[in-house]
Order: structure tokens, then C-alpha cells, then sequence
């Protein structure tokens, strides 16, 4: 006996099964081509806002690039119009953008945060970069015809730089940094050599090596000019015999001079003698500064330790100096080349035979070879554009000073940028609508 099916009923059930489905998929897919379209949209305005936040870190470069006034100006604390995110620029296509310019964090940097937002006002980005101006960051001595440090000289809290040959008589720090040789480091004939394997003290050879700073002689030429209170006769800003001015038209020779805030420019050779000079201000020597044997220095100073001056003391009885001696509150033992370390910003030491307080330009040869020094210190900056000679046999002290390097004038500013993020920051609607 046999059955008869009737395949009708099979293929209704197949044909109610896939209107089923397509009855549950129809919606779906819909709901995923609107969102796509919305996710596309905000994609969109997402890219606008993040292009916006890159032209205002490159508005914001531009800013403070323009002058060195305008970077010494940030750098003591004097905010910028229109860059403190009080000002909405809307000149590129796409939306908005907000800037702010702050000095910091350390020492001759500048940090730039830029928001953008797209035209919707429905997206924001922002970028955060910091840059630093080098010319003599952390150096606490440029010599341009090279550097020799030997005897019972120290140098402390900053680099000794050099585009020649530095002679640092063995010594494990500070920093050495050279375009040409090292002597005493550097065994190996072959460039581009450092102290292996962690390159933190010396580096002979080294490509890295700024150019020579490009001090604003003709600034400094006229603000010694416009000083009173300087001894003897100096001249006017056309070499005019002028009683008291900082600004003198021939060399100097100096026994006992006290010369508090003041900017002095000698077109010749300063030759010192004891007991020297205290000097809190800015000293141009346009020729040869020889010293004394016997102290050069006779001021009572505070001295500040820069935050980052840590970063000298790499080897192992160097950090043991430094933690002793300047931050017992540091690590016990170095933190390593790129630890975030900072030390406290009222750390203080102190020197009673302090010879200058600032920069320290020397367009001829800085000469102290041989005989004593006399525990004489000097805290600041020391650019000497001829040859640096260090070899007092009786103790001479360089310390760098942070805020001396900050406040030099150059012709132009020389930017390197230290960093480029992507950050959280909101549209800064406490200031713009």
C-alpha cells in the first residue's frame, strides 16, 4: 500500500521560514546602514577636529619662534594674547580651534596644547607638545675652540660642550659631549663613540652637538650701555666717554669689583686680581678674561639646584656625590637616562667666593691654567668662543644655573621638540562659547 505526500506543504513551510528571516534581517541591516552612515559622520568630524588640533600646534609654534623676546617673555611668566584659551580661530575649513602656551615643565620649554573641534561642534581632539630652546640648556660650559678641564676644577648640575677637543682629565662627570674627541674617554679611532653600553657621560664624536649659539651681542651691547654704576669710564652706545657706564670701549683690569644686577660689555681683554669680582648680572668679554693665581671670586651666594641636574651624575661615584652632597632626598642610585626624576625646586647650595651670577661670554680664550684658583666658584653659564683652559691646581668651581641659561638672548630661537601626544582635553568651554 502506498503513501502519496504532497510536496506543496513542504515548500510553503520553506517559503514562510525564509520570509521569516528576511523579515528579522530586512530591519537589522537597515539599522546597520543608518548606523554606518552616523559612524561615517563622526568618523569624518573626528578626523576634522584632530587635523583642526595639528594647525594649532603649528600656529602655536609659530608663536613663540617668531622673537627671542617673545620666548624670554614666556619663559618669566608672561602669558601670550590670544594663547590662553581664550581665543577661538576659525580660519581652516572644518571647525574651530582653541590654543594655550605655558612655560615648562622645566627650564626653557614652552608646552602648547591645542583643541579642536569640527564644524557641528559635535567632536573634539587634542594634541600636547613640548619644545625646548637649547642654544645653552643644561650647559654649563660651551667651548668653541675646545675645552680643557684638569687640576682641581669642577664642574657641576651641567654639560661641558664642545664643537672641538675636550680633555676632561678623567673625570665621571658631568656630561661630555664633543664633535670631535675626547681624550682620556675615548680609545676607539672609530666616531661616534660613548661611554658603553649606557652612553650617559661621554659622547666623543657625537653628530648631535648644536651649533654655536647666536648671542645677541648688539642686545647686550646696549642694555651695558644704558647701566650705570659701573666703576670707572665707559662710553654711550656711539663710544661716547660716559663716567659709570657698563658699556667700555677698551680692556679692564679689575682688583675688588661688587656689581649687583647690572649687564657689562668690554670690546677688550678683563684681566682679574685678587680678590676678584662678584658680579649678579651679565659679563661680555669681547676679548681674553685672564685670572689670577689666587681667588677670582669674592661673593656670598645662594645657589639653586636645577630640578633635572641629576642627569649628570650617571656613574657610580658620581651619584654618590650628587645624592651626598646636593639631594639626599634623590634614589640611591642613579634612576636611569630617561626617568622622570625631578629633585625638589627650592634645593639650594652656597658659595662665599662666587666671581659672576649669570652668563659668562667670553669671545677670546678663558684662560685658568696653572697656580690656584682659590676656591673661586662661578654659577650660571660659561660661553667662551675661543678656547676654555681648566687647570687651577686649588679648587674652581663652574655650577650650572637654569635660570641664567633661560633668560640668554639670542638672535633666533632654536626649537627641538620633546614630545608629541594625543590628550584627553575637552573644549575649553569655561572660556569660549
Amino acid at each position: 500500500m502506498k503513501i502519496k505526500t504532497d510536496s506543496r506543504g513542504q515548500v510553503l513551510a520553506i517559503v514562510i521560514i525564509l520570509l521569516l528571516v528576511v523579515t528579522t534581517l530586512v530591519p537589522v541591516m537597515v539599522m546597520y546602514a543608518q548606523r554606518e552612515a552616523v559612524w561615517t559622520a563622526k568618523q569624518s568630524a573626528n578626523t576634522s577636529a584632530f587635523h583642526l588640533a595639528e594647525a594649532g600646534i603649528e600656529k602655536g609654534y609659530l608663536a613663540i619662534s617668531l622673537s627671542t623676546k617673545t620666548w624670554v617673555d614666556l619663559q618669566n611668566g608672561t602669558a601670550l594674547t590670544n594663547y590662553q584659551f581664550n581665543t577661538s580661530f576659525s580660519d581652516l575649513n572644518g571647525g574651530t580651534y582653541a590654543i594655550s602656551i605655558t612655560s615648562g615643565p622645566l627650564t626653557q620649554q614652552a608646552t602648547i596644547i591645542s583643541v579642536g573641534r569640527d564644524q557641528h561642534r559635535r567632536e573634539t581632539r587634542a594634541v600636547r607638545a613640548v619644545y625646548t630652546n637649547s642654544p645653552l640648556g643644561g650647559v654649563a660650559i660651551f667651548a668653541g675652540a675646545g675645552a680643557q678641564i684638569g687640576g682641581g676644577v669642577n664642574v657641576e648640575w651641567g654639560a661641558v660642550v664642545s664643537p672641538g677637543t675636550v680633555d676632561a682629565d678623567g673625570r665621571d662627570y658631568p656630561q661630555f659631549w664633543s664633535a670631535s674627541q675626547i681624550t682620556g674617554f675615548d680609545t676607539n679611532s672609530d666616531p661616534a663613540n660613548c661611554d658603553e653600553p649606557n652612553c650617559c657621560q661621554w659622547h666623543s664624536f657625537s653628530p648631535n652637538i648644536p651649533p654655536n649659539p647666536t648671542i645677541d651681542l648688539t642686545f647686550y651691547k646696549s642694555s651695558a650701555a644704558a647701566t650705570t654704576g659701573c666703576p670707572g669710564t665707559g662710553a654711550d652706545i656711539d663710544g661716547n666717554p660716559l663716567a659709570g657706564s657698563c658699556y667700555y670701549t677698551s680692556g679692564q683690569s679689575w682688583t675688588s669689583e661688587t656689581l649687583i644686577g647690572k649687564t657689562i660689555y668690554i670690546e677688550g681683554d678683563l684681566s682679574l686680581n685678587s680678590p676678584g669680582m662678584d658680579i649678579v648680572g651679565n659679563l661680555i668679554v669681547k676679548g681674553n678674561l685672564n685670572l689670577p693665581v689666587g681667588a677670582w671670586g669674592k661673593g656670598t651666594h645662594t645657589m639653586f639646584v636645577p630640578q633635572d641636574a641629576w642627569k649628570q651624575y650617571c656613574q657610580d661615584d658620581a651619584w654618590d656625590h650628587y645624592h651626598d652632597d646636593f639631594d639626599p632626598a634623590s634614589p640611591a642610585t642613579f634612576p636611569g637616562k630617561n626617568a622622570t626624576y625631578l629633585s625638589a625646586a627650592n634645593l639650594t647650595a652656597s658659595s662665599n667666593k662666587l666671581a659672576v651670577s649669570g652668563m659668562l661670554y667670553v669671545q677670546g680664550n678663558f684662560n685658568n691654567g696653572g697656580g690656584g684658583g682659590g676656591q673661586s666658584d662661578l654659577y650660571g653659564v660659561l660661553y667662551s668662543v675661543g678656547s676654555t683652559t681648566q687647570t687651577a691646581a686649588s679648587g674652581v668651581t663652574f655650577y650650572y644655573s637654569a635660570n641664567a641659561a633661560k633668560n640668554i638672548q639670542t638672535t633666533k630661537i632654536m626649537l627641538n621638540r620633546e614630545s608629541w601626544q594625543d590628550s584627553l582635553y575637552g573644549w575649553p568651554s569655561w572660556n569660549l562659547p
